[in-house]
């Protein structure tokens, strides 16, 4: 008897978990490829400056503020933060007039200026933006884009596998 072109439940089933769990696996291949070639982003991140405020309001400007993702190891010299901006709602601070920071180290220092003195009055809290490097993120123009093409390889060999079991069932 020949069986040419029928096919049983069972490879119809194989091929539909095999789909689920590729599809499953996707998200977390483009969110590693993303750590490998995207710089990510605080916006809004609270910095609490409280312990550089001394009686009275004005600021210690030698006390050392941290920033949440400040670059340690090979990121102090290879991914220092880069576009910081920090400040409250309304207002943003001038680099060197009302603060320093140093990129590599992600630490910055308050100056007693007016401007730090009556944003911060109230609340204690700064906003700051920044761009920073996760873990694994290449420095290399060359290897964030190799690092892009692994996405596209993972869905090519989702299609080559459903591909080749679709043939070889079905034929």
């Amino acid at each position: 008897m020949n069986k040419k072109g029928e096919i049983g439940l069972g490879p119809i089933i194989m091929i539909f978990i095999t789909i689920v769990v590729a599809i499953a696996l996707l998200v977390p291949i483009f969110n590693t490829q993303a750590d490998l070639t995207t710089k990510r982003t605080a916006t809004n991140e609270v910095l609490d400056i409280s312990g550089a405020v001394l009686a009275g309001g004005a600021i210690n400007t030698t006390y050392p503020l941290t920033l949440t993702n400040a670059p340690t190891g090979w990121k102090t010299t290879g991914c220092p933060v880069d576009s910081f901006v920090i400040g409250n709602s309304s207002t943003d601070f001038t680099l060197t007039t009302d603060y320093t920071i140093t990129a590599s180290t992600g630490i910055l220092y308050l100056k007693n200026t007016a401007v730090v003195n009556t944003s911060n009055a109230a609340t204690n809290d700064s906003l700051v933006d920044y761009t920073w490097c996760a873990d694994g993120y290449n420095t290399d123009s060359g290897a964030r884009g190799i690092g892009g093409i692994i996405g596209l390889f993972a869905v090519l060999a989702l299609f080559v596998v459903i591909a080749g079991a679709v043939k070889y069932d079905f034929i």
